[in-house]
């Protein structure tokens, strides 16, 4: 879709407006929609101080999942996927990733029903969570 968007930096008040194909996906900062406009306020779009991963949504899911995470600055990611024997079932990021909020789409369609754990490795950092894919 073509917008015109206009963003404002509020720390020092620079804008900056263009027509531009876009597809628009913020989390956590505030924004007004009215017909083909779409208005962000930058200063409200900082990055997370630490490393947060969600829980896959929706779960159980059927046969596509999202797992979300926010990362505070550029890192070294991986996501992968195991079945409940430790097998890796697939690998969704393996690579730098920029700062910011993130979600990944998961398609089980070619599995089998069942518990199934993701595990993200940024860093340091590492999360095991489980999830439900119910056909």
């Amino acid at each position: 879709m073509s917008v015109s968007v206009t963003a404002t930096d509020n720390s020092n008040g620079r804008t900056a407006s263009d027509n531009v194909d876009v597809n628009v996906w913020c989390t956590n900062c505030p924004q007004v929609v009215t017909g083909d406009s779409l208005q962000i306020d930058l200063a409200s779009s900082q990055l997370p101080d630490q490393i947060m991963v969600g829980q896959n949504f929706p779960n159980p899911f059927n046969p596509t999942t999202n797992i979300s995470f926010a990362l505070p600055k550029a890192t070294y990611v991986k996501l992968i996927i195991y079945d409940m024997l430790g097998r890796e079932v697939a690998r969704l990021l393996d690579g730098l990733t920029s700062g910011g909020y993130h979600t990944v789409t998961w398609d089980a369609s070619r599995l089998a029903s069942g518990i199934y754990i993701y595990k993200l490795t940024a860093g340091k950092f590492t999360q095991v969570e489980r999830m439900i894919l119910l056909k």
